[in-house]
């Protein structure tokens, strides 16, 4: 049994939320969590009656199986399925799924964000791309844009937003809106309270980059790649070709691009060939937030 005690009403309109005074509750007995069985202390809130325990300020308060949370994290970024962890974890699939968006909340919200406002990620050097799936089907597609740490490979920001579908002869047989510039956009907001001033931004040679880049993030030095190759004069000259051909296998944009094939590796969802599609968009977001944090290593539960 905890001997802790409650430090606020988690009434709101309370007078005692904010600003509680040392024994603003009174003891109303004891109840029993249902996933141990172990006795919590109960209280009454003096000025507005309204019942709290030990655990009210829990982030797992009222789950009923909080012992599972962080193995279904680290299965769930190790490349198995929902359902493949519910089944190892023995628990309810729809259980698994509650569990999937109360931890994207706790890694984004709770800590991803909280660490960038109070300056754990500063650098002056970040590598951004985009990574391509779909939702259901081919016929519409989704943009994952991310940016990382170069030096690291810590995950600045990650965001998801569909993509106009190809047509065909003058006909779309899928989504027409496009909302990956505004995805840019977003992930360029967070680079801009991590970019340390004149910092580099490195990025592929996509001309929506050069165009939302410098007005996301003034200042910062933009660096588009094209990757080289072998010229025809270098296939006749042995010494020019040496050269050349580590110019044409050195890759500027290896972090970001070693995070693509991370996140195609660990995420079930993203792999080449799986039948682990996504179904909504909003679940990929979730997943991506959960990877986000287990891949810059916070410890959320």
């Amino acid at each position: 049994m905890s001997n802790t005690r409650p430090t606020r009403c988690p009434n709101e309109d309370c007078r005692f939320h904010l600003h509680a005074e040392p024994r603003f509750y009174t003891k109303m007995g004891y109840y029993r969590t249902k996933h141990n069985r172990r006795r919590v202390p109960r209280y009454r809130c003096r000025s507005c009656g309204k019942s709290l325990s030990t655990r009210t300020e829990s982030p797992t308060a009222g789950q009923h199986k909080p012992q599972v949370n962080g193995m279904l994290m680290k299965l769930f970024c190790c490349g198995v399925t929902l359902r493949r962890s519910a089944r190892i974890l023995g628990v309810a699939r729809d259980t698994a799924a509650r569990k999937v968006g109360w931890l994207a909340t706790q890694a984004h919200h709770r800590t991803h964000i909280r660490n960038i406002d109070d300056g754990g990620i500063i650098t002056s050097h970040v590598q951004f791309d985009e990574l391509e799936t779909f939702e259901c089907s081919k016929y519409q597609p989704i943009g994952v844009s991310f940016a990382v740490r170069a030096k690291t490979g810590e995950i600045i920001d990650i965001e998801v937003a569909k993509k106009s579908a190809e047509t065909r002869k003058g006909k779309s047989r899928g989504w027409t809106l496009d909302h990956t510039k505004a995805a840019c956009e977003s992930v360029m907001a967070t680079v801009r309270k991590c970019l340390k001033p004149g910092g580099t931004i490195a990025t592929d040679g996509s001309r929506m980059y050069g165009a939302v880049i410098p007005k996301a993030v003034p200042g910062a030095d933009h660096r588009p790649y094209v990757r080289s190759e072998v010229s025809k004069e270098a296939k006749d000259d042995p010494v020019l070709n040496i050269a050349q051909n580590k110019r044409a296998n050195h890759d500027p944009l290896f972090m970001v691009n070693h995070m693509c094939a991370k996140l195609r590796a660990d995420i079930s969802r993203l792999a080449r060939r799986t039948w682990a599609t996504t179904k909504k968009l909003e679940r990929l977001q979730d997943h991506l937030l959960i990877y986000t944090a287990f891949q810059n290593g916070y410890a959320i539960v």
